[in-house]
């Protein structure tokens, strides 16, 4: 009986790199794992190759002509047919193992990058949870009239020198509404959260867009390229650094 295309080409593939392993010869000629691995049991079982302790070789014509003689002695037809289909059976049975080996480890996979998210998410939730309690906290402490929240609220955005005004009037301090999460502080400006999100929601964004903004705005874009948080691209978009 013939060789098949991918028999004879790992056949010539052992005799030319003896003692290769099957992953070797897969990367090497483009198969498949399974292909191979079905490829060299076909050959072993026809006397073409043989396993050793490093991998596999191909056989020479003299060893395969002792091992056919030796059958065809040995075994008779009845028997050979029984055999070439407990073979069949056998074959099929570890191509189905195989297959359901790859789809493990290709599970496996999956589940590592699967828990790699659930990590890093969870770890979002912790901060988030965190700004949360601050809040609560913050609105069970201040009293409705606190005229640092009612100014940053209607303002938006105000110079250092303004916010430590109003925080001295509130809370005490400028520091216990940063902690807190109310405000931030950027550059030579207090800005409110709540407004600081909403404008770097829109970035990235074309730099000739800018003076299209409303002052404020406008304000706090700049202030966030002077300050380095965020720059402009050769391509002349406005972008906030990671």
């Amino acid at each position: 009986m013939s060789l098949n295309p991918i028999d004879k080409t790992i056949l010539e593939y052992l005799r030319k790199h003896p003692n290769s392993k099957p992953r070797e010869i897969a990367d090497s000629l483009g198969f498949s794992i399974v292909a191979v691995r079905s490829s060299l049991y076909r050959l072993r079982e026809r006397g073409y190759v043989a396993r050793t302790s490093r991998g596999y070789i191909a056989k020479s014509s003299q060893d395969r002509r002792i091992v056919s003689e030796y059958s065809e002695e040995r075994i008779s037809k009845e028997a050979q047919e029984n055999l070439l289909k407990d073979l069949t059976n056998l074959r099929n049975d570890v191509n189905e193992i195989i297959d359901r080996v790859s789809e493990i480890e290709r599970t496996l996979q999956d589940f590592g990058e699967t828990i790699t998210k659930l990590e890093k998410q969870y770890s979002e939730l912790r901060v988030l949870i965190r700004n949360l309690q601050s809040l609560y906290e913050l609105s069970h402490r201040r009293i409705p009239s606190d005229p640092f929240i009612s100014k940053l609220s209607s303002e938006k955005i105000l110079s250092l020198s303004e916010a430590r005004k109003y925080a001295s009037e509130g809370l005490g301090g400028l520091d216990k509404y940063i902690e807190s999460g109310v405000a931030l502080i950027i550059g030579r400006f207090v800005v409110s959260k709540e407004f600081y999100d909403n404008v770097v929601s829109m970035l990235p964004m074309e730099a000739d867009k800018l003076n299209e903004l409303g002052a404020k705005e406008k304000i706090l874009i700049e202030t966030l390229i002077n300050e380095g948080y965020a720059y402009i691209d050769p391509s002349h978009v406005i972008r906030l650094l990671e």
